[in-house]
Formats: structure tokens, C-alpha cells, sequence
């Protein structure tokens, strides 16, 4: 368990001491992934709403510009 304690000189000898320490190491590795997870979902929704609004009327003039050339292509203008 060397990369949990940066080098620490008291290690479990035990083979349930091992998988304890394992155990926990896991647990605190899902954690703090967990929790950086949960940031950056934090962070990059925030962008996200700021750009759906100028997506959706990009699209919606991407539409209205088909919707025109494909009534165009029909002769229906």
C-alpha cells in the first residue's frame, strides 16, 4: 500500500491486514473519483446551459434555411 501512504514504513504484514488496506485504498480511490466526478459535472454544466440556448436557435435557422431550399427544390414557393 505504498501509493496511498507515499512511502510510509509501516505497511500490513497480515494477509487480512493486506485486504483490509486494500479494501480501504479502493474505497478511497472510488471516492475521490467519485467527487471529482461530481465537479467537473458541476463545471461543465454550467457551459453546457450557456451554449444550449445559442445552439438551439443556430438549429432551429438551420431548419427554417432546409425547410425553404427543400420547398424550393419542389416548386412549391
Amino acid at each position: 500500500m505504498i501509493m496511498t501512504t507515499i512511502g510510509s514504513a509501516y505497511w500490513p504484514v497480515t494477509p487480512e491486514g493486506r485486504i483490509l488496506a486494500f479494501s480501504l485504498s479502493v474505497y478511497a480511490f472510488s471516492i475521490f473519483g467519485y467527487i471529482t466526478a461530481a465537479l467537473a459535472s458541476v463545471l461543465i454544466g454550467k457551459d453546457k446551459e450557456e451554449l444550449s440556448s445559442k445552439e438551439i436557435a443556430e438549429m432551429r435557422s438551420e431548419v427554417q434555411k432546409l425547410s425553404s431550399e427543400i420547398n424550393r427544390l419542389l416548386g412549391k414557393e
